[in-house]
């Protein structure tokens, strides 16, 4: 086989794969439109006025914290903190309420124990050398 018939087969098996590329990086879109179809028509509750919000507002918080993560990841780091930072945020958040402290201060507080956690990491990570991986742990 000659290195043009060589290339021109690369050539095509690169434009049949460019073909189906959309699809397979639309694959979760596709899945998630599926599902939502589904559930229309196997429930009478999922199309109410009172659900729709309810989904996006339950899907926000992941989304931010997704959103996040894939900034770490490009930087070649991995953070396994993120879970457990969220969690003891949101019982701090929770505890504050309880004794009825304003919600400026909650978010302040919130967000300052986030930041502190973050820091910490940061400086394992920058300053002594540790890998992301271990000091997230």
């Amino acid at each position: 086989m000659s290195v043009e018939a060589t290339e021109a087969l690369e050539i095509a098996a690169t434009k049949r794969r460019a073909r189906f590329a959309v699809l397979f990086n639309l694959t979760l879109l596709i899945l998630l439109a599926l599902l939502w179809v589904t559930l229309a028509f196997t429930t009478k509750t999922f199309w109410t006025p009172i659900n729709i919000p309810n989904l996006l507002r339950q899907g926000a918080m992941i989304s931010i914290l997704a959103i996040g993560e894939t900034f770490v990841i490009i930087t070649a780091g991995i953070d396994l903190s993120v879970g457990a930072v969220v969690a003891f945020s949101t019982v701090v958040a929770a505890l504050l309420f309880t004794h009825n402290y304003p919600i400026f201060a909650v978010v302040l507080i919130t967000l300052g124990i986030g930041f502190m956690i973050g820091l910490f990491h940061a400086f394992g990570i920058t300053s002594l050398g540790l890998p992301p991986f271990i000091m997230t742990l």
